[in-house]
């Protein structure tokens, strides 16, 4: 639970730490650099086996999955970690999930951290926390949904390269839009309507996966189907969500087509 007061936000968390009632209280003092949304201080105390925290800033970004022990929380380094170990098992498997052909599984190395300061600055953006990540951990791009991850820098990832504040111009949408509309049919408009955001898989016939980078919906993965009139249709996933989704189904064997539109 997360209730916001001004600058401060106090976080309950109920369980998951392995602690047991009845055993006392301890307080925690933590410090964390400062990255996107990520805590500058925080304060920790564990009381009768419920934690309880005060942070300056808003929570890092957190996975909330439930295990043995109830709620626990995986950070987006561990996650990656884990992504990046799938990716090694899917690799040298004979896997040939929909699209597969084009990447092979290859993975591209990480970015490196001047790289991703240095296209932030560029676009004076802070990219979204789990991509962000996913790309210094795991790989810029290659394996990926449908027939890849487009390289980060790849210019295809921009719908309007020419311009200098298409990512830091916010992406107007919060819910589906344009369902029946013929965008698609007015030159330029749909690359307008996508400012904000970067292109990150391409699976065929014009249907393109976009990270939301600007806007109500940052960190959100869209379809763009403007192609077929379908619009702009929110997944409402963020991006280790829909990355992992088609890794595991991958691994069961599956042909990776559970995010996909067709």
């Amino acid at each position: 639970m997360i209730e916001r007061d001004g600058p401060e936000a106090s976080i309950a968390v109920v369980p998951a730490l392995g602690a047991r009632r009845g055993h006392g209280r301890h307080d925690l003092q933590l410090r964390i650099t400062p990255e996107d949304a990520c805590l500058e201080q925080a304060s920790l105390r564990l009381v009768d086996g419920r934690a309880e925290l005060r942070a300056l800033y808003a929570l890092p970004p957190v996975t909330r999955a439930h295990g043995a022990e109830g709620m626990v929380t995986v950070s987006d380094d561990d996650r990656a970690r884990s992504i990046r170990e799938k990716l090694r098992r899917a690799a040298s498997g004979s896997f040939r999930p929909f699209g597969s052909e084009a990447h092979q599984f290859r993975v591209l190395p990480p970015v490196a951290e001047s790289e991703l300061q240095a296209f932030e600055r560029q676009h004076a953006i802070t990219l979204p926390h789990e991509y962000r990540t996913f790309l210094a951990v795991v790989s810029r791009g290659g394996a990926g949904p449908a027939y890849g991850l487009i390289p980060f820098g790849d210019p295809r990832a921009l719908a309007d390269p020419s311009r200098a504040d298409f990512l830091r111009t916010p992406f107007a949408f919060s819910d589906a839009a344009g369902a029946g509309e013929p965008w698609a049919d007015v030159d330029g408009y749909t690359e307008t309507l996508l400012a904000g955001t970067l292109a990150l898989c391409d699976e065929g016939c014009g249907y393109i996966h976009f990270l939301v980078c600007t806007g109500p919906t940052r960190g959100d993965m869209w379809i763009d189907a403007a192609v077929s009139d379908g619009g702009f249709v929110p997944l409402r996933c963020g991006f280790m969500d829909w990355y992992e989704r088609w890794l595991d189904d991958v691994i069961a064997g599956g042909d990776g087509a559970s995010n996909l539109s067709r």
